[in-house]
């Protein structure tokens, strides 16, 4: 009997897979634009007018798209069948809207909110941004409309147009000397040409009606979902404004900062990714989720921890030359941030989740965010940007041990029951040996 054969590249995805590409996709077209830029004509002060720009839409965007489009995955079933292609509209509808209310705001607060979130309102190129902010948030609905319909084939080209186009839109001009303001030129129109496909496909399968009490139900059924973002995603809009505040609005050294806040490649991605889908199947059987999780977090351990530990004993050279050498600074920085990796390797949430301790959540979530400002104000003073990142480090660590100390005060699920303790201490101290080396 003769034996089939398909060739890695012509693997069939199923929508989940090309999703979760997707994200990888989004991760690595950010580094690559990162590397471009940094390898570019521009100084490092150019660099950080981009920087800034981006870190507002993030600041100011993403806890509420976040939980908008989470909660559209989770109401979509929930909507008649018949009712959800009109459902689909009221939801671009919507994140129009949103998009509408939050643009206004900042015409008419735009000094008060540019100071507070970079230290300045003098920003140039504020009125590219403002045209490439409108156009470019209620395109985050088609990925997750996409994976809703099912074409993976359609997500993956998708996600090569958005971030492979958005790095030849944003490297392109740069690189043939005509500089950012062509950049932002250049990221309008390809946000034009994503909406193109999004009404197209919106038209192919929805019919334009609006939906009032459907529409409303699922923005109330969002709200939790972006108190989440709002509280996890933070972190990175904390540390930004620390940046700003230490160094009075420096875009040099806020680039500096924000190319070495990098926490590994995939690590993020993969661990959230394990997270999310042990929650079904920990609600289910919890005793099988925790030997599920002790498994696959132990294969991820294998080869996260290792690759950590390379590149940060290798960060002297291979970050200047990656990043060029005027970057040289953020080396201490992205050390700090390898060390992250050690509490990724722990999941409590689906745990947490599945024993309907959201109140946990909550509260730890808030307690991170406590003690980053805390530490990143004691600490920025004295040791520059690379006490900001010790202190995300540590308030990440927190997190993570109040969550697992609660497991098993409150449930009796002891740490060895989801976590591979040995192999996880070895590595630790592996990861936590290289650091130390890499400070001496």
């Amino acid at each position: 009997m003769q034996r089939s054969w398909r060739a890695p590249w012509k693997k069939t995805w199923s929508a989940v897979e090309a999703f979760q590409a997707f994200q990888v996709m989004r991760q690595a077209g950010a580094l690559l634009v990162s590397v471009l830029l940094a390898q570019s004509a521009l100084t490092p002060s150019e660099i950080g007018i981009y920087e800034q720009w981006m870190f507002v839409q993030y600041a100011l965007s993403f806890f509420w798209v976040s939980g908008l489009v989470q909660g559209f995955l989770t109401h979509y079933h929930r909507v008649d069948p018949e009712k959800r292609a009109s459902f689909a509209f009221s939801a671009y509808g919507t994140l129009w809207g949103a998009t509408g209310v939050l643009v206004a705001l900042l015409l008419l607060f735009r000094n008060p909110i540019l100071t507070a979130l970079t230290g300045h309102a003098g920003n140039p190129l504020f009125w590219l941004f403002w045209v490439y902010l409108v156009l470019n948030l209620p395109t985050f609905l088609q990925e997750h409309f996409l994976l809703l319909q099912e074409k993976p084939r359609a997500i993956l080209a998708y996600g090569v147009l958005s971030f492979g186009g958005a790095a030849i839109a944003v490297a392109g001009p740069v690189w043939a000397g005509y500089g950012l303001p062509y950049s932002f030129g250049a990221l309008i129109c390809l946000q034009a040409i994503k909406h193109a496909w999004l009404w197209a496909e919106l038209n192919q399968s929805a019919s334009p009606k609006w939906l009032p009490a459907e529409t409303r139900e699922w923005v109330l059924a969002s709200w939790p979902l972006i108190l989440y973002a709002l509280l996890g995603g933070l972190i990175p809009t904390i540390n930004g404004w620390l940046v700003n505040w230490q160094y009075h609005g420096d875009p040099e050294m806020f680039a500096v900062y924000r190319y070495g806040a990098r926490e590994l490649p995939l690590a993020t991605a993969l661990s959230e990714a394990l997270s999310a889908a042990m929650i079904p199947l920990a609600v289910r059987n919890l005793p099988e989720a925790l030997m599920e999780i002790k498994r696959r977090s132990l294969r991820m351990m294998h080869w996260i921890f290792p690759l950590a530990v390379v590149l940060l004993s290798a960060s002297n050279w291979w970050y200047p030359w990656v990043f060029s050498p005027e970057f040289r600074e953020g080396i201490p920085v992205v050390n700090a941030f390898f060390l992250i990796v050690i509490s990724r390797m722990v999941f409590p949430r689906a745990l947490l989740l599945a024993v309907q301790a959201n109140r946990v959540l909550l509260c730890t979530s808030l307690l991170e965010l406590a003690l980053l400002v805390l530490f990143g104000l004691l600490w920025a003073p004295t040791w520059g940007i690379q006490g900001i990142a010790w202190a995300t480090v540590a308030a990440y660590f927190f997190e993570k041990a109040i969550q697992v100390i609660w497991l098993y005060w409150r449930q009796g699920i002891s740490p060895g029951q989801f976590i591979p303790l040995g192999w996880w201490m070895f590595y630790s101290a592996l990861l936590g040996a290289a650091y130390l080396f890499s400070l001496s």
